[in-house]
């Protein structure tokens, strides 16, 4: 931010960080085109700085964890993380949890679902999730682009088990508010979407193989992300399938009996 401030950074090495800022650069984007429409999904970003093609310096994110470390000191349950970190003079849910704070979980959840699932970031596990005293929940490391990932069969958002229950549960106010800012918002950011593609048509191969891209250019995999041959109830429909699909990766459907 201004005001000359200091940050701290980390340096960091053996990383091509130039995809890591574009990433957050269209990160950033997304989250001014929600503003612009009054849509504040508490997204977190911070500034990378390439300093050659394998160093730079990355801001550090002050009061913040990853996911794994959250569940590892907190009995493996967010819910008892945010209760830490709520101030009982505050407004609380029946479980101690500030309402601010479980409101910026839920938001921030969202924003970063739908766009690590527009920019088809790979890779993402409990280490690279980030959980911040205030509740809001960020990505960060972004090797894996346009739907590249090491592990095979990944889905399309990553959406953990333990962020669900932090939620209340599927069927639950916060869980059903998860759903209804992801489809709002990726209704604002389709109207978008040129800006997005021509900015990946700028930029080179992302690490993808030739087999991987299927023969399609950079925007054209952004733009398959975009389905802006749907309309509005559409989109909605497809948004929604998308969070089917990774909750179904973590809740496998059980026959009935």
């Amino acid at each position: 931010g201004g005001g000359g401030g200091t940050h701290t950074v980390m340096v960091k090495s053996a990383n091509d960080l130039r995809r890591d800022q574009m990433v957050l650069g269209c990160i950033g984007m997304m989250d001014a085109l929600l503003q612009r429409e009054g849509v504040d999904l508490r997204i977190t970003t911070y500034k990378v700085t390439p300093t050659s093609h394998d160093t730079g310096l990355v801001q550090w994110v002050e009061d913040c964890i990853p996911l794994s470390q959250a569940l590892a000191e907190y009995d493996n349950d967010l819910r008892n993380y945010l209760r830490y970190h709520s101030d009982p003079e505050m407004e609380t849910d029946s479980d101690g949890v500030n309402l601010t704070i479980i409101d910026n979980f839920v938001r921030s959840c969202a924003g970063y679902s739908v766009a690590s699932f527009l920019l088809g970031i790979g890779d993402r596990h409990l280490d690279n999730l980030m959980l911040s005293s205030n509740g809001r929940l960020f990505h960060v490391d972004f090797e894996y682009v346009l739907g590249n990932d090491p592990k095979p069969f990944a889905p399309p958002m990553k959406i953990v088990e333990q962020m669900v229950v932090a939620m209340g549960g599927r069927g639950s106010k916060h869980w059903l508010d998860f759903q209804r800012h992801c489809c709002k918002a990726y209704l604002i950011l389709r109207k978008s979407a040129g800006l997005f593609v021509s900015m990946f048509d700028l930029v080179g191969d992302l690490g993808l193989s030739q087999q991987q891209r299927g023969g399609a250019t950079n925007g054209a995999l952004v733009a398959d992300r975009f389905q802006l041959n749907l309309s509005r109830e559409q989109a909605v429909q497809y948004m929604q399938g998308v969070i089917q699909e990774s909750l179904s990766a973590i809740f496998p459907q059980v026959p009935k009996p």
